[in-house]
């Protein structure tokens, strides 16, 4: 599986994940 992280704001806590079937998937994480 590749994982490609896109993360413009580190204040944000978003990631954009590609997974192998070439979708993405957008999780929130939060920053405490």
């Amino acid at each position: 599986m590749k994982k490609e992280i896109m993360n413009e704001s580190g204040e944000m806590g978003f990631q954009m994940v590609k997974d192998e079937d070439g979708i993405w998937n957008v999780s929130f994480t939060p920053i405490q």
